[in-house]
């Protein structure tokens, strides 16, 4: 359909135009360098600390393997409403540099999709149970690396110290062999993807055969985006058992009650109706298209759906074998 295809054009220009969304240079520039800085310098310690990479001499890498360049994204994370909520410093490996069958090999990794997130989350919002909102801390780099991987020392500001390379020179004699995981590699999100799965399902976790991001356990379901996940159940002291026990095997960090997911509010009115809202997104779509609503010009009205219209499942199509 031409406005299906429109609206993921846009979509699609949304997300590499977002101005929160910057390399490096382009930070050092902005008013708010010296909070990007800081996020660098926390950033390059967690690695460091969490023993991510180990320090070889350049000279001592194999023949056939080349540094990946060591890059910055950076990123002003906001909620739905447009608030600056976080700073964030992502040390990523130039991926774009590596080459397949020696760096990486398959690369697809799946996430959540958006119909089953509004079906789980809706039917928490109906039942009244409980939802807690998760986040893996540096999930990528919990994985073990699948193949030796070096890289070279990212870019930094003047008088900025690397921790573990303190002498200016050694950066040009030294680089990094990976241990773990590292954001931008190819394959980074299915190694990932692989090894969260693999620890779930040991400790009893069984994937939907509907959608492969979402996991059930006795009586609490698992959402899961990347490294974003949900947590919900009737039973509240289930939740707070299973995040005790995950956090035995996985940095994370409990982020209590559900209020806002990948970008959109859910909320239950007094009345019981249940409001999705994307604040942020409509603003932005409409300043992309001209349309302003802050200009004297423009003017918007709702267009509510047709609540009159029922929604029936496929007569012809094929049973569900679980109830998730």
């Amino acid at each position: 359909h031409p406005f299906a295809l429109l609206v993921e054009h846009v979509q699609a220009f949304i997300g590499s135009d977002d101005p929160d969304t910057m390399h490096f240079e382009d930070a050092m520039r902005q008013p708010d360098r010296a909070q990007f800085i800081e996020a660098m310098k926390k950033e390059l310690q967690d690695h460091i600390d969490r023993k991510h990479w180990k320090i070889v001499p350049l000279k001592t890498i194999p023949k056939n393997k080349m540094p990946l360049p060591m890059v910055w994204s950076m990123k002003r994370k906001r909620d739905p409403l447009g608030f600056i909520i976080k700073y964030k410093a992502r040390l990523c490996a130039g991926g774009h540099k590596s080459i397949e069958f020696v760096d990486y090999w398959t690369t697809y990794s799946p996430v959540v999709s958006w119909g089953t997130v509004r079906l789980v989350l809706i039917l928490a919002l109906i039942n009244e149970w409980h939802m807690r909102s998760v986040d893996f801390v540096l999930a990528f780099p919990q994985a073990p690396v699948k193949t030796d991987i070096y890289m070279k020392p990212p870019k930094v500001p003047p008088d900025f110290l690397i921790p573990d390379l303190p002498e200016y020179s050694d950066r040009f004699h030294f680089v990094y062999k990976l241990i773990k995981n590292l954001y931008g590699l190819k394959d980074a999100g299915k190694t990932w993807y692989d090894f969260l799965r693999k620890g779930l399902i040991k400790r009893g976790w069984q994937p939907s055969i509907v959608d492969e991001c979402l996991f059930t356990k006795n009586n609490i379901i698992l959402v899961l985006y990347v490294d974003d996940a949900v947590l919900i159940s009737p039973n509240q002291l289930l939740i707070n058992h299973k995040i005790r026990s995950l956090q035995k095997e996985y940095a994370l960090t409990d982020d209590g009650e559900l209020k806002d997911y990948l970008g959109t509010r859910f909320k239950r009115h007094n009345d019981g109706s249940i409001e999705l809202t994307q604040p942020r997104m409509i603003e932005r779509v409409l300043k992309l298209v001209g349309l302003d609503p802050s200009r004297n010009d423009t003017k918007t009205h709702d267009s509510p759906a047709d609540s009159n219209k029922l929604l029936d499942n496929d007569p012809d199509g094929k049973p569900r074998l679980q109830k998730w």
